[in-house]
C-alpha cells in the first residue's frame, strides 16, 4: 500500500515538473527585419483555372508583344517609400506565346501600385516594364497589362496643371495638412512616371496657407490619375523635409483627397 502511494506521489511530482518546464519555455516568435517594408507581399494560392471550391478570385494578364523565347516576367509592388520589390509567387516564363496569367486572391483585391517587368531570361537583361497598375477590385475581373519588349521610357505627362480656385462646380480638390505649423514651408505636388521617377507639377506648388495647409483644384479631365505625392521643403528652393505616401486624384466631382504629414 505504501509502495502504491509512493509511486502515485512520484508520478504527480514528475507531471508537475514537466508542466513547469513547458510554461517556462517562451514560444517562438518571428520578427520582421528592420529593413522590411510594412506591407504583406501578395502570393497566389492556386493556379488559374483550378476549380477546387476555394473562394472565387480574379486574374491579371501580361500581354508581351514579342516572339522571343525564354522571356522571364516578374510582378513587383511598390512600398510607401517608392521602392520596388519582386513578388516571388508572381514570376516565371510566359504561359502560351506572349501571355502570362496570375490568379489574384480576394484578400488582395484593389491593392497596388504594381508593375510588370520582362527580362531576357531569368536574371537577364531588362527588356521592358509596364505602366503602374492596381489589382482587380472584384471576383471574376481581369486586369490586362501590355508591355512591348522595348526599353521602357518614362511616360510623358504635362507638368503644368490648371489651378482654378476651389470650390468649383465641376471639379474636386486635393488638400495637404502639415503638423506642426511652421512659417514659410513650401509644398510641391509631384507625379510619378512609369520608370519610377518623380516630377514637380508647376501649377501645384506654393507656400502653405496659415503655415499648415494647401488646397488645389482638380479638373474632371484628370480624375483618378496617379500616382502623385506631396513634397515639403523648408522654403522655396530650400532643404527638403519630407514626402508623403503616394496617392491618386479624386475620381468624382466634389470629392476631396486629404493627405496629412507630420514633420519631425
Amino acid at each position: 500500500m505504501d509502495r502504491e502511494k509512493y509511486q502515485i506521489t512520484f508520478l504527480l511530482a514528475f507531471l508537475i515538473l514537466i508542466c513547469a518546464l513547458l510554461l517556462a519555455c517562451p514560444s517562438p516568435v518571428t520578427h520582421a527585419g528592420p529593413g522590411l517594408p510594412p506591407r504583406e507581399t501578395p502570393t497566389p494560392t492556386r493556379p488559374s483555372g483550378d476549380d477546387d471550391g476555394k473562394p472565387t478570385g480574379a486574374h491579371i494578364i501580361l500581354q508581351a508583344q514579342s516572339a522571343l523565347v525564354e522571356v522571364w516576367t516578374v510582378v513587383q509592388w511598390q512600398d510607401s517609400a517608392g521602392s520596388w520589390h519582386d513578388i516571388e509567387g508572381w514570376s516565371g516564363a510566359l504561359d502560351e506565346g506572349d501571355q502570362k496569367v496570375w490568379w489574384v486572391a480576394p484578400k488582395d483585391f484593389g491593392t497596388g501600385p504594381f508593375r510588370w517587368l520582362v527580362h531576357q531570361g531569368q536574371g537577364g537583361k531588362l527588356l521592358a516594364q509596364s505602366e503602374l497598375f492596381y489589382l482587380p477590385h472584384s471576383a471574376g475581373e481581369t486586369v490586362r497589362i501590355e508591355a512591348p519588349l522595348v526599353p521602357s521610357q518614362p511616360t510623358q505627362r504635362p507638368t503644368s496643371i490648371s489651378t482654378l480656385p476651389y470650390p468649383s462646380p465641376d471639379g474636386s480638390c486635393i488638400e495637404l495638412q502639415v503638423r506642426p505649423r511652421q512659417a514659410g514651408l513650401w509644398a510641391i505636388v509631384q507625379w510619378q512616371d512609369s520608370a519610377g521617377g518623380w516630377h514637380d507639377i508647376e501649377g501645384w506648388q506654393g507656400t502653405l496657407e496659415k503655415s499648415h495647409k494647401q488646397d488645389w483644384w482638380v479638373a474632371p479631365g484628370i480624375f483618378g490619375k496617379g500616382p502623385f505625392r506631396w513634397a515639403v521643403y523648408q522654403s522655396q528652393g530650400g532643404q527638403p523635409l519630407a514626402t508623403s505616401d503616394s496617392f491618386y486624384l479624386p475620381d468624382t466631382v466634389g470629392k476631396k483627397v486629404r493627405v496629412e504629414m507630420t514633420l519631425y
